[in-house]
């Protein structure tokens, strides 16, 4: 609580105090302007918003390119003779049209194209899975394919130069495919087996779950 009281009033600080030095200049990005942001979620304390850097490239003052980019790997060992290993790649081009607003106040729409690949493994003395961390195969613990089609609004409030906060809110379908899990035992006992992947689609409204922070360059 105190982390998130103390954030707030360092930023309601620096706000006011860029304010009253600013005289009215713009302080936006334009053209030919990079901004790189994460998002921050005082709830559960992540930097990074759907797990994502997110990219832009503003080719007008109104017209702006975009790109998250997200990558993770997880390894445990569960067990003395087990262990498993999750990786995900996800990028999400897109497009933002920016509005007049203010000197300091950008909103915007926009779309983007989420696109995510995952795999997962799974080892113990018996046997070996492969496109899931676990010998059931559950849907939870496969990897998979996605992808979305979102649109987006927000608003970028530039703090400072070059130095800005704002929020993103948005609706969009989604498609999901399974992979396929193989499992391969090692002993000569069962047989090797392949558990089907399936398909699924999505409808998602989403937002930050806290607040953007970003700089241009």
């Amino acid at each position: 609580m105190k982390i998130k009281v103390s954030l707030a009033a360092l930023l309601l600080a620096v706000t006011f105090g860029a304010q009253a030095q600013d005289g009215g200049s713009n302080l936006k990005a334009t053209a030919g302007s990079t901004t790189a942001e994460v998002g921050i979620n005082l709830n559960n304390g992540t930097f990074l918003q759907r797990g994502q850097i997110k990219l832009r490239r503003f080719a007008t003052d109104e017209m702006a390119y975009r790109l998250g980019v997200g990558v993770s790997h997880n390894a445990e060992k569960i067990d003395d003779d087990a262990n498993r290993s999750n990786t995900s790649v996800s990028i999400a081009p897109g497009v933002e049209k920016h509005f007049a607003g203010t000197n300091r106040l950008s909103p915007y729409v926009g779309a983007e194209l989420p696109i995510s690949f995952s795999g997962a493994r799974y080892e113990d003395d018996n046997v070996v899975v492969r496109g899931a961390n676990s010998r059931s195969g559950s849907p939870s613990e496969r990897g998979a394919f996605g992808l979305g089609l979102n649109v987006v609004a927000g608003m970028d409030f530039y703090i400072a130069q070059n130095f800005f906060t704002g929020f993103e809110f948005g609706a969009g379908f989604g498609y999901r495919k399974d992979r396929d899990v193989k499992v391969e035992y090692k002993s000569s006992g069962p047989s090797d087996q392949t558990i089907d992947g399936y398909h699924s689609t999505s409808f998602n409204v989403f937002s930050t779950g806290g607040i953007r922070i970003g700089y241009a360059f």
